[in-house]
């Protein structure tokens, strides 16, 4: 499945790699895109369904206690912290930083903090009693997605809190698109986290890389737009950025381009995190970083 799955990925690279040289630098080709998105959506289906064929037949016990235990309070209390501190600071109009805007405080703060929990709540040479949990008839894969559950609950509650104290003191926003801004970064960078942590192996690989994409993703937001000032050959590729752009504002696109790109976001993250469960399937790989032989016959089978 694994190889399967990489393979649908690179077709999906392949095409928007054709589709840049294809497309002229200085429109927004939508078609193009559209086509794009209908990949993404399509691989995503793809991995859901062959997940649950191999899963059907599994227990599916949830420890929820303990894993809330294991993921804690900590990150839920840095973001009340920092969303707070930047909700009631008084920052000069002038101030260039995204974080200025109020409306964009939850957009900023939560998807960041979600990314670096995300990549630090399992790296296989980091987990104890990997042998005693392989061993056991549970799938290993369950142990992610209910740390990760634990994480969007308790970090969905900060951004519903968050969301509640700005409608009161900014007028003028829509609930809606509030959940747009938020939901779709956190749902990619969770799964850019998950996806380096386990590639690499170290942790903090996995914060570095998030931590990074945030950092440029956000700040160089408007230069990833058609029409901004690039470089050859990024002007080629450019006008396709966009869709995949986790911080973009309402305002700098046209609605249904904003749509578009909310849901292109969210599939992106969520396929890194079916990739990543996917690999969690073969236990060599889990203890040693190798592949067995028995995995890439079943991926060419």
């Amino acid at each position: 499945m694994r190889n399967s799955v990489f393979s649908l990925l690179g077709l999906v690279a392949a095409v928007m790699l054709a589709l840049a040289v294809w497309g002229s630098p200085e429109i927004t080709p939508r078609p193009y895109v559209n086509i794009i998105a209908l990949l993404l959506a399509g691989s995503v289906l793809w991995a859901v369904g062959m997940g649950y064929r191999s899963s059907a037949h599994q227990p599916a016990a949830i420890a929820w206690k303990a894993t809330a235990r294991f993921v804690g309070w900590v990150g839920a209390a840095v973001s009340i912290g920092v969303v707070g501190l930047l909700l009631v600071a008084d920052f000069p109009t002038t101030d260039p930083m995204p974080w200025v805007d109020k409306a964009r405080v939850i957009e900023i703060v939560i998807p960041l903090v979600m990314g670096i929990q995300a990549a630090l709540i399992f790296s296989p040479d980091d987990e104890p009693a990997m042998e005693v949990m392989l061993a056991c008839p549970r799938p290993i894969g369950w142990l992610l997605l209910e740390r990760l559950g634990i994480i969007f609950l308790t970090q969905g509650a900060v951004a519903l809190m968050g969301i509640g104290l700005s409608l009161v003191f900014i007028d003028g926003q829509s609930p809606l698109v509030m959940l747009l801004r938020w939901i779709p970064p956190a749902v990619f960078l969770s799964g850019v986290g998950i996806y380096v942590t386990l590639r690499s192996r170290v942790a903090a690989f996995g914060v570095a890389v998030t931590a990074l994409l945030w950092f440029a993703l956000l700040f160089f937001a408007e230069s990833l737009l058609p029409g901004a000032p690039t470089i050859w050959p990024l002007n080629y590729v450019q006008p396709f950025l966009w869709v995949i752009e986790p911080f973009v504002t309402p305002s700098m696109l046209s609605n249904s381009d904003y749509w578009l790109n909310r849901v292109s976001v969210t599939l992106l993250g969520t396929y890194l995190i079916l990739s990543v469960l996917a690999n969690l399937r073969d236990e060599e790989y889990i203890l040693l970083g190798v592949r067995t032989q028995s995995t890439l016959n079943e991926a060419t089978s």
